[in-house]
């Protein structure tokens, strides 16, 4: 593992090919000075997953990391002194394992919950490892805690369903049918509402209420498929990104389409900073952009990373990218 140095605080995650294996490692990005270097001052990385880091999530208290892997694992990560805290691995009764594809950590710190691509989506409890629940049919794209920790959300992209875990009572919510591909959700800071995006015609995002889970509005103006979002700290702005090549800024208040940012290459994956002010983007091509969110400037961009996967630190002193190799 290595760390790494740019504007305010952050982390990276980076693949070597061994062999035929292709091996994850995980950086860390340290907060420094250079906003011109063309390269991250790596702080700590890891070879630790087999294959693709597919996502990855800090603690609220940015004291943890939790990185998904294709090879089937989730790991978790001390980042007081970068050690392994603990290894979570996906299978259900039958013995059969899928690859991560997402992952997220509580805001409480006390969980973990993944989804797979053996259709399943998984919870466990951070302090002993014990798996607290699993199930769910279809592939698992994105997963997102509530606010307060009680709900655990999965959009799925085949078939396209989200779910809504309600988790102290172990049920379901009943949150309505949808016909298209789910590949991202999130709940707003303040955990009113929740927004998808999809992976199917029309390209949209979808605002939902939580108190009656009906639909509030449509994010109308990509024109393929949307592959992630964020909600700003303050839950003002809405983040899309997609493979149409731009990642888009929506007024959460009424829809309005704010900003288009293109920075060139099909998009994989977005995240505000801790302030709002700035916003973190990843590109198929293995870039990480950094955007100013104010009045939608290029501040940055680290080439040839081969970046997927990223996280901002919720302290903004850290971010972490993770992908693959060619």
């Amino acid at each position: 593992m290595k760390i790494i140095n740019y504007y305010e605080k952050q982390k990276q995650v980076s693949w070597k090919r061994i062999s035929f294996h292709l091996a994850s490692t995980i950086t860390f990005l340290i907060a420094a000075s250079a906003m011109a270097q063309p390269r991250p001052d790596i702080v700590w990385s890891t070879n630790a997953h087999s294959h693709n880091v597919e996502s990855l999530s800090f603690s609220s208290d940015s004291c943890l990391l939790a990185s998904g892997g294709h090879d089937f694992y989730v790991k978790l990560w001390s980042l007081t002194n970068f050690s392994l805290v603990r290894t979570f691995v996906t299978a259900y009764d039958g013995g059969y394992q899928g690859g991560v594809t997402a992952v997220a950590i509580s805001p409480d710190s006390q969980l973990i919950g993944a989804g797979d691509d053996n259709e399943y989506n998984y919870g466990w409890q951070i302090s002993d490892g014990t798996r607290l629940w699993y199930g769910g049919v279809g592939i698992v794209k994105s997963v997102a805690f509530s606010p307060d920790s009680a709900l655990f959300a999965t959009g799925r992209s085949m078939p396209g369903k989200i779910t809504i875990r309600d988790i102290k009572a172990g049920e379901l919510l009943p949150f309505p049918e949808i016909e298209n591909g789910i590949n991202a959700v999130r709940f707003s800071p303040d955990g009113k509402y929740l927004v998808s995006g999809y992976y199917n015609r029309p390209y949209i995002a979808s605002l939902w209420s939580m108190s009656d889970y009906s639909l509030v509005r449509d994010f109308i103006g990509h024109s393929f498929i949307v592959t992630a979002l964020d909600i700003s700290p303050d839950g003002t702005l809405l983040a899309t990104t997609s493979w149409d090549g731009t990642t888009r800024l929506w007024r959460m208040a009424d829809g309005t389409n704010v900003c288009i940012l293109d920075g060139g290459g099909e998009k994989e994956s977005v995240k505000f900073s801790p302030d709002g002010k700035l916003l973190v983007q990843s590109c198929s091509k293995g870039d990480i952009n950094f955007w100013r969110v104010s009045d939608g400037k290029l501040l940055l961009t680290y080439s040839n990373l081969t970046a997927g996967a990223i996280a901002v630190s919720p302290d903004g002193k850290y971010f972490a990218y993770g992908g693959w190799s060619n």
